[in-house]
Order: structure tokens, then C-alpha cells, then sequence
């Protein structure tokens, strides 16, 4: 947010910051957060069960391509906790207060791979009025939409497909490391 592409939606209140969904957090991203605020992950981070809203999605259901929530682990994953009044703990006065270092899933949403390795606006973006404008996408939209949301928010193909590998990476990491992490930062 800070001086950013969602601050139509924020104004609207159409904001992915203010939804009652799962933040999901990588390892990684956990990290770099932490040092930003020079905090400890406990202080902003919580290992808890997904929220109803994400069991609701399509996405969740029918599971079209990998996603964070198949990374749950006895329905947990880690997250960023709530302010009081259910939004994002970093959403403050309009703006995200961790903006530089903010989640892969926040810099690549909506976006994501297809099973042939295109990307694609996943079906919980089809609506996103950033990437869509005020008509939003049929499902499957076709390359040239999906460039064309690319280009609304700064990013080329090329970059969006670095971000979308380094957050794969991340979440691989996350299966192999999560346990240990949770443990050894108290959450």
C-alpha cells in the first residue's frame, strides 16, 4: 500500500488487508519482516488454523494448482495475526507499514501458475479492480488480459514469474523447516 496500486481498493474498502482471510507467511518472509521491525516473528506472527473464509474459496475446494493452503499442517500455517479489528496486524491508516518487505503471496496476488507453467489470475482475482479495472475477469482470462494486469501493477511477465519461483522456493523451504521454526521462535 504505502503510495501504492491499492489504495483504490483501501478508499472502497475493498481491500485484500482488511479481508477475514489467512495471511500466510513463508520462512523467509517471517525473517524479513523481523529484521525490518527489528522484532521477533511471536510478536507479529501466529501458527494457527486457517480461517473459514479460506475454507469457503473455490481455491481451497477444488484446489486447482498449489497454494499455501496445502501447506496447513493439522489445519495450522503460519500468519500474520489480526489487529482488533480483523484485519491485517501491518495495515495501518490505509497503508501496509511493512510495504518493502511485504509477503510474496501479497506481491504476486492475484497471480500464479498454471499446471503447464503459464501465468495466470487465479480464480480468487478475477475481481481484483487493480488487475481487472471495474469489469472483472471471465474465468481463465487469456494471456493478453493477463499481461495486461501485469502491466497495471509495474510488473513485466518475466518478473512476475521470478517472484512466483522465489515464492515457491520459499514455500518448499517452509515444508521441510516450519516445525522448527515455530519452535524455536515461540509461537
Amino acid at each position: 500500500m504505502s503510495k501504492s496500486h491499492c489504495e483504490n481498493c483501501v478508499k472502497n474498502d475493498e481491500d485484500c488487508c482488511s479481508s477475514f482471510h489467512s495471511r500466510f507467511v513463508t520462512i523467509g518472509d517471517a525473517e524479513r519482516i523481523s529484521k525490518f521491525l527489528g522484532k521477533r516473528p511471536a510478536e507479529f506472527l501466529t501458527y494457527a488454523d486457517l480461517k473459514d473464509n479460506d475454507k469457503e474459496t473455490e481455491l481451497y475446494r477444488k484446489k486447482p494448482h498449489g497454494y499455501y493452503y496445502d501447506l496447513a499442517v493439522n489445519g495450522k500455517i503460519l500468519q500474520i495475526k489480526d489487529s482488533k479489528r480483523g484485519e491485517c496486524l501491518f495495515f495501518q491508516k490505509g497503508h501496509c507499514s511493512v510495504y518493502p518487505v511485504r509477503p510474496l503471496t501479497c506481491r504476486v496476488f492475484p497471480f500464479w501458475f498454471s499446471m503447464k507453467g503459464d501465468v495466470i489470475v487465479d480464480s480468487n482475482g478475477l475481481d481484483c479492480p487493480i488487475v481487472c479495472g471495474d469489469r472483472p475477469l471471465k474465468q481463465d482470462p487469456s494471456q493478453k488480459e493477463v499481461k495486461a494486469g501485469l502491466k497495471k501493477i509495474g510488473y513485466s511477465q518475466k518478473e512476475m514469474v521470478g517472484l512466483i519461483n522465489r515464492l515457491i522456493s520459499e514455500i518448499e523451504d517452509y515444508r521441510k523447516g516450519i516445525a522448527a521454526f515455530v519452535k524455536r521462535n515461540g509461537i
